[in-house]
């Protein structure tokens, strides 16, 4: 089952956003602090787009995006992605992509113009880039780090 997200899911939210950064993030060096998690699913659950998909009764997915205008055109609507992941035993089911079609039709229903989505280098980059190509998804931008510290 597809719903929004709710404050109730902060927990679920946390252990996901574990199981991304110990998958993709941390190689990077990038910290978790689940502080700032709570924080930004706080002000998702209030202003954005949030997503959540249940299998069981428990939370295994989410996509969530900022809705926002763009650095060139304050009125011009946009669904930023920050974070969009499956739980590793839910992928290869169709769950990722529910979600995503379901995102797609909230922008949709909210009159959004323009939805930029992304994917971590290290997790299934090949894959990820033939979905969004497949879905006629443009390439808008890349994106690389280097850490200074």
């Amino acid at each position: 089952m597809i719903r929004k997200l709710e404050l109730k899911d902060k927990e679920a939210v946390n252990n996901l956003v574990e199981e991304f950064h110990n998958e993709s993030l941390g190689s990077f060096g990038l910290s978790l602090d689940f502080g700032t998690v709570e924080g930004l699913t706080d002000m998702v659950v209030d202003k954005h787009l949030g997503l959540v998909i249940e299998e069981e009764g428990k939370v295994v997915g989410i996509l969530a995006c900022l809705l926002v205008g763009t650095f060139f055109n304050k009125n011009e609507k946009i669904c930023q992605e920050i974070i969009w992941y499956i739980k590793k035993d839910y992928r290869k089911k169709s769950v990722g992509r529910k979600l995503f079609e379901k995102m797609q039709e909230e922008c949709r229903r909210l009159n959004i113009e323009f939805i930029i989505m992304g994917y971590m280098g290290n997790l299934n980059a090949e894959v990820m880039n033939r979905f969004y190509k497949m879905n006629k998804y443009s390439i808008f931008e890349n994106q690389f780090i280097r850490r200074l510290k």
